[in-house]
């Protein structure tokens, strides 16, 4: 799997770095955001103080960007983004206040412990994808993999390593039957993915590929959408909440009137909920659909109906 710049935007988030200066590195905690457009900008703080970031990476690899201190002098970081260790890039380069100059590094705040929980995917293996369900898999710092899942052969245990360079391996052991060993890299987006290849004893080998459940617990809040009706769209602003038993509750307003919903969600990510105005007499609208995982973010289709009268809907999560 390869990465270009158009892949930075799936970094948003906390950066941890150091700059180098007078043969000390003093450390950097910092929020990016990277645009299609190539555009950077962000905030943090060292032990000079708190700064804003404005800035811009090229095509080629190649950013700029300028760290003002609040009320104070500003400095240069100049580098290029290099690509390693499972796919995390790597900001480097050199930095300058006009008069002094040296190194610095800074890489994304993730790692594979952040990511301890319910994972699922699939083993190819004669030409079919079979599914894999992992009631959890746990990533220590000690860098040990462990875990328990089930598939279409029976229940298993996980144990095994990642190393630094996010390359993997663990042994499936099923209970009370054989094992198969898995080996390969981790691959990161906004989420890692484990991708790789399976051997059983004899040389029998194929691939596979795992990733975390998405949870819509962590997208509770804002939410923006429309309905479609007559050939117009409107706009609906709601404010969701996605609860652990599958339950949705939540409340907004639209062009009719303000309302309410309450639902459920289920494992396959279709859900129903309704959407009952707040004006009496108003019956409440049924929406049914799914969620759809686009660039690892949800999107919530489907068709309303009331009565006789039925079409599309969309809803989006509003991104902090």
């Amino acid at each position: 799997m390869s990465y270009s710049v158009a892949d930075l935007p799936n970094f948003n988030g906390e950066w941890k770095g150091y700059y180098e200066q007078f043969g000390n590195a003093h450390a950097m905690v910092l929020s990016f955001t990277f645009n299609a457009a190539g555009t950077i900008s962000g905030e943090g703080d060292d032990t000079v103080g708190q700064y804003t970031i404005t800035g811009k990476v090229e095509p080629d690899s190649s950013f700029q960007f300028t760290k003002q201190y609040a009320g104070a002098h500003s400095v240069e970081y100049k580098g290029t983004v290099q690509w390693g260790d499972g796919e995390l890039p790597a900001m480097s380069g050199k930095w300058s206040n006009g008069q002094e100059t040296d190194s610095f590094l800074l890489r994304p705040n993730k790692n594979m412990q952040q990511f301890s929980s319910e994972w699922k995917g699939y083993y190819s293996q004669l030409g079919s994808k079979h599914e894999m369900k992992l009631s959890f898999l746990m990533f220590q710092q000690d860098a040990k993999i462990f875990g328990a899942g089930t598939d279409d052969i029976g229940k298993y245990e996980i144990s095994g390593r990642v190393d630094p360079k996010n390359c993997f391996c663990f042994t499936k052991q099923y209970i009370g039957a054989h094992s198969v060993s898995y080996s390969g890299s981790v691959h990161w987006k906004k989420m890692p993915t484990l991708q790789g290849n399976w051997v059983l004893g004899g040389g029998q080998t194929d691939s596979f590929e795992l990733k975390p459940v998405q949870c819509m617990q962590e997208y509770s809040g804002e939410w923006k959408g429309h309905f479609m009706q007559n050939g117009d769209k409107n706009d609906m602003d709601t404010c969701f909440a996605f609860y652990q038993d599958g339950q949705i509750a939540g409340k907004g307003k639209d062009s009719i009137d303000s309302y309410t919903i309450l639902g459920n969600i289920k494992e396959n990510d279709a859900f129903e909920f309704t959407k009952q105005y707040a004006s009496t007499g108003t019956d409440a609208v049924t929406y049914t659909g799914s969620v759809k995982w686009v660039d690892e973010q949800p999107v919530m289709e489907g068709e309303w109906k009331l009565g006789s009268l039925s079409d599309k809907f969309s809803f989006n999560p509003v991104m902090a």
